[in-house]
């Protein structure tokens, strides 16, 4: 939550540069709150908030790499939210029949495919000059480094998350210890980039 505050508290003029990450903030603000409240103060039922978080989650990031990239390449990243809505929807049919672990581990997989794909893209084509690497706002490259570091981080977790769950029950705690300090560094470093935001 505290990227999002940061954020409302910087200039209006920063802000309107910096509007590429604003869902992904109000994203995390809003799951940093419903999780507290609701699973941990009210006891709600998660598995149908993970899974609305799951296509917000995509779609925020689809809305960041969107924004990132040229206008060459916008057609192509169409390819990616055609390919998560249809898994997405296979995931849902199948949801009942799967535990939300294999669910997240099938979602998990097509976005860290679409990151990977647009980060190092993005990347490649800013480094092929150097006048466009001394272009790139320190904020961009910091809230993609958030991005890329915790999902290649915890994609493994995610992927093995049933396995670990089912062989290793008494030790899945010490496991999932990983996404909680995945989490805490991806928020370290969207306050980062809020802060580097000119």
């Amino acid at each position: 939550m505290l990227p999002f505050i940061l954020f409302y508290l910087k200039e209006t003029k920063a802000k309107e540069g910096a509007n590429i990450v604003l869902p992904l903030l109000l994203l995390t603000a809003f799951a940093s709150i419903y999780e507290t409240l609701g699973s941990l103060v009210l006891k709600w039922d998660t598995s149908y908030w993970f899974r609305i978080y799951d296509l917000l989650e995509f779609c925020a990031i689809f809305y960041f790499f969107f924004r990132l990239m040229g206008i060459q390449w916008k057609k192509w990243l169409y390819l990616f939210p055609l390919a998560y809505v249809i898994i997405y929807m296979g995931g849902l049919l199948l949801w009942q029949q799967f535990n939300e672990l294999q669910v997240k581990a099938l979602f998990s997989t097509i976005l860290l495919l679409f990151i990977c794909t647009s980060a190092f893209t993005w990347l490649h084509l800013r480094f092929k000059n150097i006048k466009e690497v001394l272009g790139i706002a320190p904020a961009i490259l910091v809230f993609l480094a958030a991005i890329v570091l915790y999902y290649t981080s915890t994609y493994f977790l995610f992927l093995m998350s049933n396995e670990l769950f089912t062989s290793a029950k008494k030790d899945f705690e010490k496991y999932w210890m990983l996404n909680v300090v995945a989490t805490l560094l991806y928020r370290i470093l969207l306050i980062l980039g809020v802060w580097s935001i000119r």
